[in-house]
């Protein structure tokens, strides 16, 4: 199964975090570990690639949050660290 939408959700990820490969993957990833671990409630899903589709926009849409974040720590951290120079 995750053969065949493999490819779907790393599309997604990909158009949504920018073409950054890397974290296109993370995203992906992170959408089959959640697939594996509610996998007992999604097995009467109606459409599982409706499912998928939107679990990765929110997981991408999470991931570029998270990574926006991390950047604005750094650029703090570095301004600090220019201001005791």
């Amino acid at each position: 199964m995750v053969r065949r939408r493999v490819d779907l959700v790393y599309a997604v990820a990909l158009r949504r975090v920018g073409a950054d490969g890397h974290l296109a993957e993370e995203v992906a990833q992170g959408v089959f570990t959640d697939l594996a671990r509610k996998a007992k409630s999604l097995a009467d899903h109606p459409s599982l690639g409706a499912w998928l589709f939107r679990s990765t926009r929110f997981a991408a849409a999470n991931a570029m949050r998270a990574e926006l974040r991390r950047k604005n720590r750094e650029t703090e951290a570095h301004m600090m660290h220019e201001s005791m120079n």
